[in-house]
């Protein structure tokens, strides 16, 4: 983990932005105008995505991808002006809102103000011409990252934003670019501003696979922490997907759960989230609505810190398209009290600096969240949660390990009777805080807790 604050990320929620299509008029001031209503969802940050010039050079659709920049250092005349941005950040900070910002420093649009100034900083192929490491970004050309002089360059670039304000970096494929640069980066932006926040973009896991195959020492997500706050959840994401549309049971996906828990750095701070701007809408991907609401809820209440997408709190289907204008439909927010007391769920004490574990999988997962107690006697005034998600849409009553008794919702209030080890099985899913000690069993699962010492084993346990 980081040596300035491993725990800088934890219960944090993030909210990310698309400006080209946020707003009426695609600009800045759309997001400053609109900045109270998300801070009234529990947001802690916002995280701006590329805000820069785009390349003309192979661009796509009519605007271009946000993340084929053209200039580091300045901003889209299509969305504002330095500016507009500054008055961004302050309207930000005035009301406890922290802003973060894409850096993409893998590549730039392949006529960018750096190219022309710098050629010898691009990779190119055999006959000269700009390479990307992914075929299919067909817009940008790879920078040389091993070369003093560009990282220098780019950390100036960091500087200048620090200087107008920015509180953080979310690092785009954060893998592709070597550690060292981002310790670096760290390093010396720690000198102008201590406290920066440092979110990566790790990438899949069959990324890292591919590259290592053919000789690139891409960094492990672990080897990424030692440098950042917090990661994203690709190492999980293939699996999530799987089991959101049906096609893996949900336990694969609670084991690779439990397997980061196990594997990663202790503190490592995971960014959940059901949706962004790579990826279907969470209510396109899901089976039912009710479903999409039980992994927004699931999600939420996994460890780690939360981002929800501009959007999500209209309960939006449409993937913003990032070649052209495609303005959210923000419709009546009809999401945005559920996601309100996600955004809170993520301060109570008990998720703060609890315990996780899982207690069920089917018919309907079950999560706890209880009290870590570090040795002490069990506190009875100290609660514990336990998450009934029903992400699998089935009806009628389901085992639970909640004692009998009344119960409140946490998310909305209404009561929950838990009858002869029974619970109803929620609509989409119910946040139930059980006061007193309470040690349930946890759920096993084949690829955690299956160990067979020899000492322990038997003829059963042996082939044929």
């Amino acid at each position: 983990m980081s040596v300035r604050d491993p725990l800088a990320w934890r219960g944090r929620v993030v909210y990310q932005i698309f400006v080209r299509n946020y707003g009426p008029t695609g600009r800045l001031s759309d997001v400053t105008d609109d900045l109270a209503r998300i801070r009234a969802l529990g947001v802690d940050t916002i995280y701006l995505m590329p805000i820069q010039p785009i390349g003309v050079e192979g661009r796509k659709g009519t605007f271009g991808s946000p993340y084929a920049i053209r200039d580091f250092t300045g901003v889209s005349s299509d969305l504002g002006t330095i500016n507009d941005f500054d008055a961004l950040v302050d309207g930000a900070h005035e009301i406890g809102l922290s802003v973060i910002m894409d850096v993409v420093f893998n590549h730039t649009s392949p006529d960018s103000v750096l190219a022309a100034e710098h050629p010898e900083f691009f990779l190119r192929d055999e006959h000269g011409r700009p390479v990307a490491a992914v075929p299919a970004w067909t817009d940008i050309a790879d920078m040389d990252m091993s070369r003093t002089e560009l990282q220098g360059v780019l950390v100036d670039a960091l500087e200048f934003w620090v200087s107008h304000g920015v509180d953080g970096f979310r690092c785009d494929s954060a893998n592709l670019t070597p550690l060292e640069f981002w310790r670096r980066a760290r390093d010396e932006l720690e000198a102008v501003r201590p406290g920066l926040l440092w979110l990566a973009e790790s990438v899949h896991p069959v990324m890292v696979e591919r590259f290592r195959r053919e000789g690139s020492p891409m960094p492990s997500e672990a080897e990424m922490l030692t440098v950042f706050d917090a990661v994203y959840t690709y190492d999980v994401w293939g699996i999530w997907q799987s089991a959101v549309t049906g096609k893996v049971p949900v336990a694969r996906y609670l084991e690779m759960i439990r397997w980061q828990q196990a594997t990663l750095p202790l503190g490592a701070t995971k960014l959940r989230h059901v949706e962004n701007h790579d990826n279907f809408r969470i209510m396109r991907l899901a089976r039912t609505r009710d479903q999409a609401v039980a992994w927004t809820i699931l999600t939420a209440a996994l460890p780690g810190a939360l981002m929800f997408y501009a959007g999500q709190e209209s309960g939006s289907r449409t993937w913003p398209n990032l070649f052209d204008r495609d303005p959210v439909d923000w419709g009546d927010y009809e999401l945005s009290p559920l996601l309100t007391e996600l955004a809170s769920l993520q301060k109570h004490p008990t998720m703060l600096g609890g315990s996780f574990a899982v207690l069920a999988d089917e018919p309907c997962v079950q999560v706890l969240w209880r009290p870590n107690l570090g040795g002490q006697s069990p506190d009875e005034a100290a609660s514990a949660l336990c998450v009934v998600a029903n992400v699998a849409g089935v009806a009628g009553p389901v085992a639970t390990q909640v004692p009998n008794g009344s119960y409140r919702d946490v998310l909305t209030g209404a009561s929950i009777e838990v009858v002869d080890g029974m619970v109803d099985a929620p609509p989409a899913g119910v946040v139930i805080e059980v006061l007193g000690h309470w040690d349930p069993t946890r759920w096993t699962s084949p690829l955690m807790d299956t160990f067979m010492h020899v000492e322990l084993m038997g003829d059963d346990d042996l082939g044929e």
